[in-house]
């Protein structure tokens, strides 16, 4: 059931995450151009995990996944060519599945290299999939660990990624629906 986990029985965690999808569905509705569709999605995924910094990756004509957007939490645009874990959203692509992971090595465990690296705990990823077809991905990560309920987000976090998708196909959709109607008056 893809609704599973976004109610958790909490009423006040439930009202907000009803309220974000509420709210990130009436912005996303509204951007008429896919770059501040983009930044808008990404900036509404770091407020409701209060994560460091997110991504969306989409998937280019040869499969491969090409940043479009990545974003901090103080709302900035960050160099296309900023460092993300790149394992983790090529996995999310090829398997379709979405991954939480909360890294919080014990004194004798070592995060992986990359998560070491980028002094990374936590990070969100999911596939963003309409009708089918997967588009790419969306990702956020921290370096702040906040406990056991992060994991438990996952559900939320693909709601989003979901609606995502959806927003971006419909901006596709307009953008060539505006070239065919441009080529058809010359």
């Amino acid at each position: 059931d893809p609704l599973a986990g976004i109610l958790t029985g909490d009423t006040a965690e439930d009202y907000e995450h009803v309220r974000v999808l509420l709210e990130t569905f009436a912005e996303l509705s509204r951007a008429d151009e896919l770059p501040a569709l983009l930044a808008s999605a990404v900036d509404r995924v770091l407020d409701a995990l209060d994560a460091e910094r997110g991504a969306i990756m989409l998937k280019t004509a040869s499969g491969r996944l090409e940043t479009r957007i990545g974003r901090s939490r103080e709302r900035r645009d960050l160099e296309l060519d900023e460092r993300f874990s790149r394992s983790l959203p090529e996995r999310v692509l090829r398997t379709g599945e979405p991954i939480a992971l909360v890294v919080d090595p014990g004194p004798d465990e070592a995060p992986s290299e990359s998560f070491a690296q980028l002094e990374l705990r936590t990070v969100f990823c999911a596939p963003l999939v309409t009708g089918g077809k997967t588009l790419g991905v969306l990702y956020a990560d921290g370096r702040a660990l906040t406990g056991p309920r992060r994991e438990a987000m996952l559900p939320f976090f693909t709601a989003l990624a979901g609606y995502i998708a959806l927003a971006v196909e419909n901006a596709r959709l307009r953008d060539a629906l505006g070239e065919d109607r441009g080529e058809s008056r010359s």
